[in-house]
């Protein structure tokens, strides 16, 4: 199967392919018409041939049977001795003629006493209508008739023994004859004549059970003369016959198609002869015309691989007036936009999962500083007691700790597709924003099972840190869902995509009411989720920069969570 990899490719095949299919097409009708005209000129041609070379045949033998006519009318009985001599004589004269045989069962002459009545029985002496019977091996015919008395018993015989060479001479002499096989048989299938020296041996015509054969004898039983194309389960061979019409022959012709139809086979490499130059004339016009193109193509895209791989490159030239024209403009107006977009890019740091960066981008207003207030769900992380646990271990230990914390807290909060707006120092703020197609309490209830998921990777941290010499850290969460000032915060040459507000501040206060390996919901974010999750207690708490005592709930921490 062809692989259709390439533009090039896909040009040539749709451009050439209807064009050859037309030519195809256009070839096969023209061939078929072509043949069939061939073989109805071939049927009507060799018909009028048969015809004419069967009465050609037929006045030659009937030269003949009027001999024979002759000679009755002349009289049979013996006071006409005379006369039949020299009818006996002109017939011995005759071309083609090698014997001439009157035998009479009475060779004595009549006695002068029954001269008369011999007189009267001479008179009423005739002759049967001549038949013919071949003798293949001295390659004769004979023609012969019986004499008959006046109560029609035989008396005698008159036969003539043609050559049948001498008789066949020039019939079939004519080079369309010579192209095909022609045959005589008689009444009795027997073969008389024969053209092709190798089916000389054959006796009778059809022994060999010969499909084309068995055709012709099967329509000589219908009909007296005709055509057969496409019968008798032999393609490549057509058949005509003709029977004579006063002698018990039939001429035949075999022929094979090939030779009828040598014109067309001419015609049929001419034509792909034709075909094929048409179809290289076009390719080569094709190539000129669509290499530029494709060349344009490839060009652009080899800019747009360097695109996404972040390297912008110049400008590409915008030198044609058409559609690749139009498309090498808006190509170098897309990529002046990326540049653009690569700054709205960076505002979201390398903390947001790259399906929530899409999204976010896909809004008008994360193109721009600012933000908008919006219902979010704020979570705030903290390692207990890290400070004492800092100064216990070595600088490059430490990093190392607080890495292996956040590269775990990270993947966490991407797999909930949670916003990381900063770290600070042991700790993390993170906020999720609702997706369109959820409602407030599924966007704190998974900011709630991040949390959750959270403490679980906390305790295989801890875990795994155990054999790399790392002494167990505690992790404190506080989670809380409210009002916050979403967007693009710092300023033209830094900025983030982050949250501000007194959400975020009291999410702050309520995590700080946290022990190690708790998780805290406020009463806003409890009271979303549905149905209530489990707690392991709930108490009030008076925090910083709020009047009113707030309930807070502890979330049943019991492994990982979902």
């Amino acid at each position: 199967m062809i692989a259709l990899n390439s533009l090039r490719k896909r040009f040539y095949l749709l451009l050439l392919l209807p064009i050859a299919l037309l030519l195809i097409g256009f070839g096969s009708l023209g061939y078929v018409q072509f043949r069939q005209i061939l073989l109805n000129e071939w049927q009507a041609t060799a018909m009028v041939k048969l015809e004419h070379a069967a009465l050609e045949l037929e006045l030659r033998l009937d030269k003949y049977r009027q001999w024979f006519k002759l000679f009755n009318l002349a009289g049979l009985s013996a006071s006409n001795e005379q006369i039949q001599s020299w009818f006996l004589q002109q017939l011995r004269d005759q071309e083609g003629v090698e014997a001439v045989r009157l035998v009479r069962q009475d060779p004595q002459p009549p006695t002068a006493r029954h001269r008369k009545v011999d007189r009267s029985a001479g008179k009423s002496l005739s002759l049967s209508p001549p038949r013919f019977s071949a003798d293949r091996a001295s390659k004769t015919v004979t023609l012969q008739s019986e004499l008959l008395d006046h109560r029609g018993e035989p008396v005698g015989q008159l036969a003539v023994v043609l050559n049948w060479s001498r008789i066949l001479q020039g019939l079939f002499s004519s080079e369309w004859f010579r192209a095909h096989d022609t045959m005589i048989i008689d009444e009795n299938n027997q073969f008389l004549f024969h053209s092709n020296p190798a089916r000389q041996h054959r006796q009778v015509f059809g022994e060999e059970r010969d499909a084309v054969e068995l055709a012709v004898l099967q329509s000589l039983a219908k009909q007296s003369a005709a055509i057969l194309l496409d019968q008798g389960g032999s393609p490549e061979m057509v058949a005509g016959y003709y029977r004579l019409p006063q002698t018990p022959w039939v001429l035949v012709l075999f022929a094979q198609k090939d030779k009828i139809l040598a014109p067309i086979a001419r015609f049929r490499f001419y034509y792909l002869t034709a075909g094929a130059l048409c179809l290289f004339a076009i390719l080569a016009f094709l190539r000129q015309l669509i290499c530029p193109i494709i060349m344009s193509i490839r060009e652009i895209s080899r800019a747009t691989l360097q695109v996404a791989e972040g390297h912008y490159g110049q400008p590409l030239p915008e030198d044609r007036q058409d559609e690749l024209g139009q498309l090498t403009r808006n190509f170098n107006i897309m990529v002046a936009g990326l540049k653009e977009r690569d700054y709205i890019k960076d505002t979201f740091g390398r903390y947001v999962d790259p399906e929530v960066a899409r999204a976010l981008l896909s809004r008008p207003e994360a193109a721009r500083l600012g933000g908008e207030r919006r219902f979010v769900t704020i979570l705030f992380a903290d390692l207990r007691d890290f400070t004492a646990v800092a100064e216990s271990l070595s600088p490059e230990a430490t990093i190392s700790l607080v890495n292996r914390f956040f590269s775990r807290m990270v993947e966490v909060i991407r797999l909930y597709q949670g916003i990381i707006v900063d770290f600070y120092g042991d700790g993390l703020l993170a906020f999720f924003e609702p997706f369109p197609e959820e409602d407030l309490g599924q966007c704190v209830d998974r900011g709630r099972r991040c949390a959750l998921e959270m403490q679980a990777a906390m305790q295989e941290l801890n875990f795994s840190g155990e054999r790399l010499g790392f002494p167990p850290l505690g992790l404190g969460l506080g989670v809380h869902a409210g009002e916050a000032v979403v967007g693009n915060i710092g300023s033209q040459t830094r900025a983030k995509y982050g949250v501000v507000g007194s959400a975020v501040n009291l999410t702050h206060r309520i995590q700080g009411k946290a022990q190690a390996g708790e998780v805290i919901l406020s009463a806003a974010a409890y009271d979303r989720i549905m149905p209530p999750p489990p707690v392991s207690r709930k108490f009030q708490a008076e925090l910083k920069g709020v009047r009113e005592p707030l309930t807070l709930y502890v979330l049943q921490v019991n492994g990982r969570r979902s």
